[in-house]
């Protein structure tokens, strides 16, 4: 009679050992893994930004010689005049807010924007330090490659 009480208690053992592995198991997956609604809502920030700066990138400015803003971007990297402007940085720096401002976004109040070649790097628009970032490459007819930084905060 002993030895069946024994393997009663083992089988009840057995039992508790596994409720206790499957509690585990669940609080692993509900808890540590939960992360998941914050990066979705960085990645689908990522996105908005990237539309954005395609957007405001591909606007044109300046009636008399219109260019995109892309193009003027590279102009203020090589200190050009644009527009009747002796300073290519600051008619863009207002046309951005500009456009920015018509377009009536909310969710990001202020803006970076910069243009890098190789060391050498110009801020047009200085509010963020720190924020979302999103880059792309312009290549200009000649050939040369520019990287511009949009940063929303």
């Amino acid at each position: 009679m002993t030895a069946k009480k024994a393997q009663i208690e083992m089988i009840g053992l057995v039992i508790v050992v596994i409720i206790l592995a499957i509690g585990l198991l669940l609080y692993v997956k509900l808890a540590v893994f939960r992360d998941q609604g914050e990066k979705e809502n960085t990645i689908v920030e990522n996105a908005y930004l990237t539309n954005l700066m395609g957007a405001v990138f591909n606007v044109k400015v300046c009636e008399t010689d219109a260019k995109k803003v892309e193009e003027v971007l590279v102009m203020c990297f090589e200190n050009q005049e644009f527009c009747s402007e002796t300073d290519s940085c600051i008619y863009l720096k207002k046309q951005i807010k500009e456009i920015i401002t018509s377009v009536g976004i909310k969710d990001f109040k202020k803006y970076s924007i910069s243009v890098e070649k190789g060391d050498e790097k110009i801020n047009v628009l200085e509010e963020c330090k720190t924020g979302i970032n999103t880059h792309t490459t312009l290549v200009t007819g000649e050939g040369k490659h520019y990287t511009t930084n949009f940063m929303v905060c």
